[in-house]
């Protein structure tokens, strides 16, 4: 799974000599929210066609032709998007820092590519952490982490974006939304060298849905409509080695794995032509930003 969901926010907080808790990582507040799916269905893209020459030859096919396309649209969002996403406050409170992004308006309207956009959303993010100034006290306790909430709905028209040497057209609805939270608690047990007993615990819910039609440049293509809605979170666990991800990671994987959605592909006369199931982790795999930019 890649570090976007489970951010190495647990090689997040390197407690060196000094104990800094500087985390940032995008992340958003809805604790164990449970997400719907987004209503999204083949009525938003019946009426376009991808201009398709072939259709994908079977599920396995349609199902590599999204995960590409959307990948590469993630991409492409993230890098217009993030220069959008800044800092608006800092607050301090003793020796504990908070930063605020937010709540940013997002409108991303504009050309991708061959194509145009017509998006808008919200941002907002809060990092909260230790001054990397402070000196550990034996017996005290250090809390930090972050939360994000994310979300961003439109349309594209004729958008353009590359991936792997493969030159995608998109048309078509989205809508997605997005919360995640982690939280790090610390407690030094001794300052030379620094030793201590440390908790993690992160939550993510995701709403999600695609009605998109797909052109490869080489005339491969069909209509996707998918609508996701899931969560994930990981308890307040101890943790006996920051650097060590691994637990945690496969049991949120696990969870991803275990809440698939259903991809339906239909050709240009609405036809359907495939169906199968992608899960949360098929689409971070694919390289969907969640928007953690």
């Amino acid at each position: 799974m890649k570090k976007r969901i489970l951010p190495v926010a647990l090689v997040l907080c390197s407690l060196s000599l000094v104990l800094v808790i500087s985390c940032s990582s995008g992340s958003s507040g809805s604790s164990g929210s449970s997400y719907k799916a987004p209503s999204i269905t083949v009525s938003d893209v019946s009426s376009l066609s991808s201009g398709a020459t072939s259709t994908p030859a079977d599920a396995t096919a349609a199902k590599t032709l999204y995960t590409d396309a959307i990948g590469a649209f993630s991409t492409a969002m993230s890098s217009e998007l993030s220069s959008s996403l800044s800092t608006s406050s800092i607050m301090r409170k003793g020796m504990k820092t908070t930063t605020k992004t937010g709540p940013t308006t997002i409108t991303w309207k504009g050309a991708l590519g061959s194509g145009t956009v017509d998006m808008t959303g919200s941002y907002t993010t809060t990092e909260t952490s230790i001054d990397e100034n402070t000196t550990p006290v034996v017996g005290k306790t250090y809390d930090a982490g972050a939360t994000m909430s994310y979300s961003m709905a439109g349309t594209v028209t004729g958008a353009t974006v590359t991936k792997g040497g493969h030159t995608y057209t998109i048309n078509g609805k989205l809508d997605m939304a997005d919360d995640f939270s982690y939280t790090v608690s610390v407690k030094v047990t001794a300052v030379t060298p620094v030793a201590y007993s440390a908790s993690f615990s992160l939550d993510l819910g995701l709403s999600y849905g695609t009605a998109f039609t797909v052109k490869r440049e080489d005339g491969l293509g069909a209509k996707f409509v998918i609508a996701y809605g899931g969560k994930a979170s990981i308890p307040k666990t101890a943790i006996s080695d920051m650097n060590d991800t691994s637990a945690f990671e496969a049991d949120f994987e696990k969870q991803l794995t275990a809440q698939p959605a259903t991809l339906t592909v239909y050709d240009d006369s609405n036809n359907k032509i495939a169906e199968t199931t992608l899960t949360l982790a098929d689409l971070d795999a694919a390289g969907l930003t969640f928007g953690t930019f």
